[in-house]
């Protein structure tokens, strides 16, 4: 079976940008996809502590199809900064898959 490097965060934020095909493929009972998706969710579960709340909400948001500038203009913020917190989400999740923490 396929598996994804989580070790690399760009490989990491390539597979959640486009996390919405990886579910539709999931439900079609793809298995790679299936572990994906399972690896995924578990990061982001609040249990777990990974993603601060502002990083999940911004994922969530980013997940949608909405871009920085988007997200920034709605909660008042520099879309620079809106952009360094989503990377900073997707290194730790990708920290979190590799078990560095």
């Amino acid at each position: 079976m396929n598996r994804v490097d989580y070790s690399d965060p760009s490989v990491v934020k390539n597979v959640m940008y486009n996390f919405c095909h990886l579910v539709d493929l999931a439900e079609k009972r793809d298995e790679v996809a299936m572990t994906i998706c399972a690896d995924i969710k578990r990061a982001l579960l609040r249990e777990n502590n990974v993603l601060t709340f502002k990083q999940r909400r911004y994922l969530s948001l980013w997940w949608q199809g909405f871009s920085f500038v988007d997200i920034a203009a709605m909660y008042h913020k520099n879309p620079v900064s809106v952009k360094l917190t989503v990377d900073r989400a997707v290194e730790k999740i990708s920290d979190f898959l590799t078990g560095k923490i």
